[in-house]
């Protein structure tokens, strides 16, 4: 009986053994199944997104050819051609411009005649008692000499110079009761020149300010103008002026900017950066006339940029 037993308890052990054995097989079938699956997509994805690449590259290759045929055609070949002829016609023409306003601005550097000042003294403002008896004008300075039977009134007619427009800045004036040494007692008591003052009024004519901007470019050890001669006037009360800063085109080579010299004084490091970050140069106009050159370098070529011989 006792054999019985065991034997059905080995039975059952085995039994039990093989359903876990089945159940984990079963389990190992399914997951094994996912994997086949999942390997299944990865690989139709991979497939996928090779035939996408490929079809694509033949796209953007028939494009490429499509453009390389239409460069090489020669209609295209015929407007390169005239581009170039342009880009030079462009050069020559920007140094002749250069020239010309180079020439201009040698003329406007030059102060013109005080036109002001001779109107307002030949005009018919003066009082009757005063006499302008010399005048002069150099460069913007000016000298008035005159006589006037009233010593307050020259201080009038400078109130009125000052008044008038606004391109004078006079001094305070010299001021002298005018006498002859070779006059008597009796002949000032007797002439009213005894009354005559002599007076001299120095002052300035207000002209405008000049801001001179060239864009020169170095190229094989000399410079070549990028632009003409820019000359920007500036009013009597402004104290500062923006001037450009950015690259230029002329033809098909881009320049951009090397250094910048105010006055043949070449600006600091920090001050060149901010003004290329900025493309402008805010300038504090101190003197009558200022130069601003901005040195420039090539960057590029239009062939260059399109990955050919410059």
């Amino acid at each position: 009986m006792a054999n019985l037993n065991l034997k059905k308890s080995v039975t059952k052990k085995d039994m039990n053994f093989f359903a876990e054995f089945t159940a984990s097989s079963r389990k190992v079938q399914r997951y094994l199944g996912y994997a086949v699956v999942a390997a299944i997509a990865v690989l139709a994805i991979m497939i996928f997104y090779t035939v996408f690449l490929y079809l694509r590259n033949n796209s953007v290759n028939n494009e490429i050819k499509t453009i390389s045929n239409k460069l090489n055609s020669p209609d295209y070949l015929q407007l390169q051609e005239n581009a170039n002829a342009l880009a030079l016609q462009i050069e020559s023409r920007t140094s002749y411009y250069y020239a010309l306003t180079s020439m201009r601005t040698s003329v406007n550097a030059k102060a013109p005649a005080a036109a002001n000042l001779t109107d307002l003294l030949d005009s018919s403002k003066l009082p009757n008692d005063m006499l302008i008896s010399n005048y002069v004008i150099t460069g913007s300075e000016f000298i008035i000499k005159g006589q006037t039977f009233s010593y307050y009134r020259a201080l009038e007619f400078i109130n009125m110079i000052n008044n008038s427009a606004d391109v004078f800045r006079t001094t305070e004036p010299t001021i002298q009761r005018y006498f002859n040494e070779d006059w008597r007692a009796e002949d000032l008591m007797n002439n009213a020149v005894q009354n005559y003052y002599t007076f001299e009024i120095a002052g300035s004519l207000i002209q405008s300010k000049h801001i001179i901007v060239k864009n020169l470019a170095s190229v094989d050890g000399s410079f070549i103008p990028l632009t003409g001669i820019t000359d920007t006037e500036i009013s009597d009360g402004s104290s500062t002026a923006t001037i450009p800063v950015d690259v230029i085109v002329v033809g098909n080579s881009t320049y951009q900017p090397s250094s910048i010299l105010v006055n043949g004084i070449a600006i600091s490091d920090t001050e060149f950066a901010n003004a290329v970050a900025s493309k402008s140069l805010v300038l504090n106009v101190i003197n009558d006339n200022n130069t601003v050159e901005i040195d420039y370098e090539l960057l590029q070529t239009a062939t260059e940029a399109d990955g050919g011989e410059a």
